[in-house]
């Protein structure tokens, strides 16, 4: 294929997915505004009210919002990948693009696209929901923008690679429930280190997601030094080495290609 083949072809799946994203709006962006509001509603109002004065620098709505937003990117930039694959895949649909002549980079590039646009597009609107309830405002946009295009990239690439693999819906299913989601809410999405005891303060840290909250709460608030250039180098290394391991699963044809 020359490049405007390949060009063609990243368009029509890239687009596929993003009209899918639009079609069924109920299920793809509604459950997030559902679930942002209650969040703001108990974590940030009642459960907040009570917490002023403990954050050094911040007030509790402003520190849990870049927590809620990126926890928003990550998990629906994984369930976009993993389900519309997956889906491919179970339904046999996936077989006419494994057996054209496109490239597998082209495909995952396609699939990311879709995914990227779906999560960052429910990132604004918890962003959106948080102004409601207090006016949030971004100190670095550009830096929040980056991190946000990075993490996405990051989960949709995560959720590829367990689509490609998965034979079943329990297997795509179990990472969201024992591995994401619990991370996520170890990351420091609800609590700051600094009311932590020093032990627990070193587990969390141990955590990657940690890093990835920290980063663009740091691009909201700018409250305090992070080694920035330091974690996106991480977040872009983790990037090429997921991308590296999708590539070499697709062109085997590893859990497609039966």
């Amino acid at each position: 294929m020359n490049w405007t083949e390949k060009f063609i072809a990243y368009k029509t799946i890239s687009k596929r997915e993003i009209v899918r994203l639009i079609r069924i709006w109920t299920q793809t962006i509604l459950p997030p505004i559902i679930t942002s509001t209650l969040y703001f509603t108990v974590f940030g109002t009642l459960v907040g009210s009570r917490l002023e004065g403990v954050m050094s620098s911040t007030t509790y709505m402003e520190f849990i919002t870049p927590g809620l937003v990126i926890m928003a990117i990550m998990m629906s930039a994984y369930e976009n990948s993993v389900a519309s694959f997956f889906i491919g895949k179970f339904q046999r649909s996936m077989e006419e693009i494994l057996v054209s002549p496109t490239p597998g980079y082209i495909v995952i590039a396609a699939y990311l696209t879709g995914s990227i646009v779906r999560s960052l597009t429910i990132g604004c609107v918890v962003f959106l929901v948080a102004r409601i309830f207090a006016p949030i405002s971004i100190s670095n946009p550009l830096l929040a923008i980056f991190v946000a295009l990075l993490v996405a990239t990051i989960f949709a690439l995560g959720g590829l690679i367990n689509a490609f693999m998965a034979k079943n819906f329990d297997d795509i299913s179990w990472v969201t429930t024992f591995v994401i989601t619990p991370l996520t809410f170890l990351g420091g999405v609800f609590y700051s280190l600094e009311v932590l005891p020093a032990f627990w303060r070193q587990i969390i840290m141990l955590n990657p997601i940690f890093y990835m909250i920290e980063l663009f709460r740091h691009a909201f608030t700018q409250a305090h030094s992070i080694h920035t250039t330091l974690y996106i180098f991480i977040l872009l290394a983790i990037i090429v080495i997921l991308f590296n391991v999708a590539s070499r699963i697709f062109e085997r044809g590893a859990g497609m290609r039966q």
